[in-house]
């Protein structure tokens, strides 16, 4: 016999009472098959290239306060893909907060491709 206990969101609880299995009871879990939705997956994919942009701004910063110091500046390209960054960076953000996905995932594609590049160059990946 199966009789449920309690519903959540995503999974349901049923006690399950056999005869054959003299009065034991047994809880199971059933879950749904649930899918991220859309707007989720976006949300989790800028996070997670915030954090890496956040690392790579961070050392082109600490790069550029040290290159002054002694007179000189970055290369302009990296300088370049640096402004690019921050702008798909904004872009996908205020896209997102739209729910303007498909642009918000261009935007994000842009600055996944900024980082890239600025990783490679400084030695990251």
């Amino acid at each position: 016999m199966r009789r449920m206990l309690f519903g959540l969101g995503l999974a349901t609880v049923f006690l399950l009472t056999s005869p054959v299995s003299l009065g034991q009871q047994v809880a199971v879990v059933e879950v749904e098959n649930v899918r991220p939705r859309p707007r989720d997956a976006a949300e989790k994919r800028l996070e997670q290239l915030a954090a890496r942009a956040d690392a790579v701004l961070r050392i082109l910063f600490n790069m550029e306060e040290r290159l002054r110091r002694d007179g000189l500046a970055l290369r302009s390209d990296l300088l370049q893909r640096r402004y690019r960054l921050e702008r798909s960076m904004d872009e996908a953000e205020a896209r997102l907060k739209k729910d303007q996905l498909a642009e918000a995932r261009k935007a994000m594609n842009r600055a996944e491709a900024a980082v890239e590049y600025l990783e490679r160059q400084l030695g990251g990946k």
